[in-house]
């Protein structure tokens, strides 16, 4: 295992350098002063599949986009430090489940925050967002995504969710507080749901 962990590591780092990179770039335009490039990796299949999976990870982003009120929430959250960023992911897996889904919910939420740095003058931070969920994924999700088969096996889970998209969200769902990570943790659920309607079909 050692060879292919130590592949799906570096692929996991450089996906969740391009899906914050992409929102930036997406967001503000020119990334390289908040975000540089990310250095590509020595395995060219390993590098096209990050690249892949980062392109991938942004359209089923897209579609998380036309989520008023996950993106209106995201907004109003003041400068968050690295305890919200530790609450935030405990709060989408919060039920103890992984899967793709509830991944790709993690990394567009942390990306949005990202640019929201950017936008209010804090560029330093979209470093530390980076280096947070970038450890987080290490150590919490890396295990699993091995246990899966590695990244190579959720081209196919991915390209169903973006093909099934997510169900629209009620406000009535989300009159908990804190209402952000109930509702972060609603849009995991929800996009593994479909994950798993994908994965039996």
């Amino acid at each position: 295992c050692r060879r292919s962990c130590s592949a799906d590591k570096q692929i996991g780092a450089a996906v969740i350098h391009r899906v914050l990179r992409n929102e930036v770039e997406q967001s503000v335009g020119n990334a390289d002063s908040f975000l540089p490039e990310a250095t590509s990796l020595a395995n060219q299949d390993a590098e096209k599949l990050s690249v892949q999976l980062a392109d991938t990870i942004r359209i089923i982003g897209d579609h998380l986009a036309s989520q008023r009120i996950l993106n209106d929430l995201i907004d109003g959250i003041p400068q968050p430090d690295e305890r919200f960023l530790s609450k935030l992911a405990t709060k989408v897996f919060a039920d103890g489940n992984v899967n793709w889904g509830r991944i790709v919910v993690l990394f567009y939420t942390v990306a949005k925050l990202a640019v929201k740095f950017v936008k209010a003058h804090f560029p330093e931070s979209v470093q530390t967002v980076l280096r947070w969920t970038q450890t987080y994924f290490k150590e919490n999700l890396l295990n699993w995504i091995i246990q899966a088969g590695g990244w190579i096996n959720s081209i196919s889970e991915f390209t169903c969710l973006r093909m099934t998209g997510l169900p629209s969200l009620s406000a009535s769902q989300f009159l908990t507080t804190p209402v952000v990570l109930i509702t972060v943790f609603a849009c995991g659920f929800l996009l593994g749901a479909v994950w798993r309607i994908c994965k039996n079909t």
